[in-house]
């Protein structure tokens, strides 16, 4: 895994022609990490570890966020240790790229609740919520979606 992490902190601009094998590459590295924290406790905590440093990863931020969406799904452990910087971080990734990286939804939505247990986290619900209402003009779409699909 540590290897992963050492490719992936590479930067790249995603504008630029000459990057485009290289976010190949990044996005099949988290691929690969979504697939190995399936269900594996050990590395679901890794990737939990490496969270500031892959939150900082440009250019293929869906596949970031599926990945790190494995982390939280079903853990509950995982979710009670997410810091509050943390989910503003996910947050102003979901504001930033709006629809091009709606996964970061995903995301926010296994961090406030564990699924498989039916166990709300008022806690990160907190977190999620004070953070979106302070993004809420970019955040608008979410919104709009949500009583398009009511």
């Amino acid at each position: 895994l540590d290897d992963i992490f050492d490719v992936l902190d590479k930067e790249i601009d995603i504008r630029l022609a000459q990057y485009a094998g290289l976010r190949q590459i990044f996005e099949k590295c988290f691929r690969f990490l979504r697939a190995m924290a399936r269900g594996n406790a050990v590395v679901q905590a890794r990737l939990f570890d490496q969270m500031d440093r892959l939150l900082t990863v440009r250019g293929v931020e869906a596949a970031l966020a599926d990945a790190l969406t494995e982390v939280f799904t079903g853990n509950q452990e995982m979710c009670l240790k997410i810091r509050s910087y943390q989910v503003q971080r996910i947050v102003d990734l979901l504001a930033l790229h709006q629809r091009d990286a709606s996964e970061f939804l995903d995301l926010l939505k296994a961090v406030v609740k564990v699924e498989e247990l039916d166990l709300p986290l008022k806690r990160n619900q907190v977190f999620v919520m004070t953070n979106i209402n302070q993004n809420r003009a970019k955040l608008a779409w979410i919104i709009e979606k949500d009583a398009a699909e009511k």
